[in-house]
């Protein structure tokens, strides 16, 4: 029988960026536009919290439950025309994001199961550049999105595991922040694990 077990984690951090790459304005003109080059003349920082909590709810129920959010803001130019840094958000930052699993394992049994669920928030803490970046980023923002997923396994002996996986199961249409790419609709995955 597995012994009741709670456990968890969480961490802060916090990052000052210095001299990152951004589009400066040279005060020059090419006809009527304005010259840009770039240079490492960006300031600015990143923070965020990422946390962790897991309990068994009985001798074969367990739940766990992981999140992470980010912040940040960069010194930038708003436009080839620009004559003095303002402050911006930080390109492509994570939403809010949460992962929650609830597993079924029995110590005796050769297999288990587990339901996962994620849920990112809405982006719209756009910064100048992502809001030109209509081919990776919508208009407005990345939207929020829930993706549901299915998982088990099966322990056929001490050196071979086999595991399928169905994700995504209400084939929602989302993609990731700053990815470009819509994800996968509902799909299965077969896996088989061998130890030597």
């Amino acid at each position: 029988m597995t012994k009741p077990y709670v456990y968890g984690g969480v961490s802060y951090y916090y990052t000052q960026v210095k001299d990152m790459i951004i589009r400066t304005p040279t005060g020059q003109f090419i006809g009527t536009d304005a010259e840009v080059t770039k240079k490492n003349s960006g300031e600015g920082y990143i923070n965020g919290i990422e946390f962790d909590v897991g309990t068994s709810l009985t001798s074969e129920f367990s739940i766990e439950l992981k999140t992470a959010w980010q912040y940040g803001e960069i010194e930038t130019f708003a436009s080839s025309s620009a004559t003095s840094l303002q402050s911006d958000y930080m390109s492509r930052m994570l939403p809010w994001t949460s992962l929650i699993k609830l597993r079924y394992a029995k110590a005796d049994k050769p297999w288990w199961l587990e339901s996962l669920v994620t849920i990112a928030s809405k982006q719209d803490k756009l910064s100048l550049r992502d809001q030109g970046d209509t081919q990776r980023i919508p208009s407005g923002g990345t939207p929020g999105y829930e993706v549901f997923t299915l998982r088990g396994g099966y322990r056929v002996n001490e050196r071979v595991n086999l595991t399928v996986t169905v994700e995504n199961l209400t084939d929602e249409n989302y993609r990731v922040h700053g990815s470009g790419l819509n994800e996968a609709g509902i799909n299965g995955i077969l896996g088989v694990g061998i130890t030597i």
